[in-house]
């Protein structure tokens, strides 16, 4: 999770203009040879819950202990739901570069998703455009 986590921040970072170099884990102190701007990324520990939320059932062949085939009902269920918090701190030394950056850091994730045929919401829409937010109507 943590190594999924890491490669969108990544990627979202370089969309938005930083090297993928400059994206590290948390330093515990600063240093000067570390380059500015940079980005830090912290994982907090992960929370889990038990859920046991029923994910389907099904019904299976198996072979008894007298070689007879029988139907066994399968339940499956999810276990636990984890949560994994995580910090970015970016740090640099130009408060307009940063303002930019951050906008364009946040921005970065929506602007590479794709919306699906049927998919309701906002996003690029068939012509390629962004779609106006819900109930607005759309010119033409």
């Amino acid at each position: 999770m943590q190594t999924f986590a890491t490669k969108v921040i990544t990627q979202a970072a370089v969309a938005a203009g930083l090297p993928a170099e400059n994206v590290i884990a948390l330093v515990k102190k600063d240093n000067l040879t570390i380059k500015r701007p940079r980005i830090e990324i912290q994982f907090l520990p992960e929370k889990l819950t038990r859920t046991g939320r029923k994910l389907g059932v099904s019904r299976e062949k198996v072979k008894g202990p007298d070689g007879e085939e029988k139907l066994r009902l399968v339940r499956k269920r999810e276990l636990y739901v984890v949560e994994q918090a995580v910090n970015v701190n970016v740090l640099a030394e130009d408060p307009a570069w940063l303002e930019r950056f951050s906008y364009a850091f946040v921005a970065a994730p929506s602007a590479r998703r794709q919306r699906q045929p049927g998919q309701l919401g906002e996003g690029p829409g068939p012509e390629g455009g962004v779609l106006p937010p819900t109930g607005q109507a759309r010119g033409g």
